[in-house]
């Protein structure tokens, strides 16, 4: 679920109400590496949160630009 700071309420109270089994892996965007533990505390056991930092982001980011068919007149 891509979205931004402003997703994490709503994803948290999404996964609270969820029923399923293990736990749900979850990327999250950070630049200085923090994953919003505080913000899903509530569903920590039901969660894994994974920071994702800039550098690897901006690398896939380039990866996907390149790996997009090109146009006509590209």
């Amino acid at each position: 679920m891509p979205g931004d700071e402003t997703t994490v309420p709503s994803v948290s109270e999404t996964i609270r109400g969820a029923s399923f089994k293990g736990k749900v892996k979850i990327y999250v965007f950070a630049h200085g590496g923090y994953a919003y533990n505080e913000e899903f505390e509530e569903v920590a056991d039901k969660v894994e949160l994974c920071a994702l930092p800039a550098a690897i982001r901006n690398a896939y980011r380039r990866m996907i630009g390149k790996c997009r068919p090109q146009e006509d007149g590209e």
